[in-house]
């Protein structure tokens, strides 16, 4: 991401916080940014929020790893081998990888770990779920994953 000193606004360099309107301009992309002076409210890291441009850099870089990165490599794979979020908790990885699962037709293992709930349509829709402790029993884990590899692939053959 570009430095806050590309996207602080004039007003801000001269010292005058007070006539900011939260506007800059990022010289690193040549585009309009939200001003990330730290002296008033538009500083997303002082504030919290996040600007509108660094947020819509967020989904253009991801969307870009997603179809250079993610994409290639499930439409590689024979199977996707997926860890389930934590508590439930947003994972917009695991939501995108998930996704494209579905759409590629490709057999879906969630992998949870010992004590995390398996969401009951993410259940519907995986082809298996293991559950196994990774920390306290990582060859066991394997062992489980590549049994069911195993199954979800021999599934797959029968059917086509």
């Amino acid at each position: 991401m570009p430095t806050n000193m590309n996207r602080v606004c004039p007003e801000c360099e001269q010292g005058k916080h007070g006539n900011c309107d939260g506007d800059a301009w990022d010289f690193q992309r040549d585009e309009r940014s939200g001003c990330a002076c730290a002296e008033h409210k538009h500083d997303p890291a002082e504030s919290g929020e996040v600007s509108a441009a660094e947020l819509e850099e967020y989904w253009r870089d991801l969307a870009a790893q997603v179809q250079t990165g993610l994409l290639p490599k499930l439409e590689g794979s024979a199977a996707t081998i997926s860890l389930v979020p934590k508590d439930g908790q947003s994972d917009v990885k695991f939501a995108v990888e998930l996704g494209f699962s579905i759409m590629l037709n490709k057999p879906i293992i969630a992998l949870a770990t010992d004590g995390n709930d398996v969401p009951p349509g993410l259940a519907r829709v995986a082809d298996e779920v293991v559950v196994a402790d990774l920390a306290a029993d990582p060859e066991g884990a394997q062992k489980l994953l590549m049994e069911a590899v195993e199954r979800v692939l021999n599934a797959r053959e029968g059917q086509g």
